[in-house]
């Protein structure tokens, strides 16, 4: 990917005609659990944030974003409260696990009311293009079909995964390894 394409979110200027597709990385630090913040990133990414609700532009959500930014939370939830992930579905019985489930689950109800869910359905020849690609090693199989969702409706994709550098697509970034 040429470097012009990637570029710090905090040098960016948002219009409302824009259209973003934000990963499950940002999302955690901006409305994850606290142990995913970290002070410089989920400030910037925050700012960020507010600037394109600001500049109503559009964001959007997908079901590997979505699915990832919950099974993030509920793995670090489990590992804080020392629940052996063989055990889990004995902790789902508990109001421990309730208790953890109905935090998730307002945070992502807070992060519904900002985007507009989009589908990410693809054929069988589009698996068999996504397998292919990640057998490149390069990318995992979500960031795969990230890719090509921000691709096929020209969204802009704010990560901080470094794992995206050689995509074709343009990122919004505060991750310095990215835009170097």
């Amino acid at each position: 990917m040429k470097t012009e394409t990637i570029q710090n979110i905090q040098e960016y200027e948002f219009k409302g005609d824009e259209h973003f597709l934000l990963d499950a990385n940002i999302w955690l630090y901006t409305y994850g659990p606290s142990v995913f913040r970290s002070e410089d990133k989920d400030h910037v990414y925050n700012d960020a944030m507010t600037k394109m609700i600001n500049s109503k532009c559009n964001l959007y959500m997908i079901v590997p974003i979505l699915s990832e930014y919950i099974y993030r939370c509920l793995d670090k939830q489990l590992k804080l409260n020392k629940v052996d992930k063989n055990d889990l579905k004995a902790f789902r019985k508990t109001d421990g696990y309730e208790k953890i489930a109905k935090l998730i689950a307002a945070d992502v109800k807070e992060i519904l009311d900002l985007v507009r869910c989009c589908s990410s359905m693809f054929e069988n020849s589009k698996a068999c293009e996504f397998l292919d690609k990640f057998l490149l090693c390069t990318l995992d199989f979500n960031d795969v079909v990230i890719e090509d969702f921000c691709i096929s409706n020209e969204l802009i994709l704010v990560t901080n995964d470094g794992d995206f550098k050689d995509c074709d697509v343009p990122i919004l970034t505060a991750n310095p390894n990215l835009y170097r």
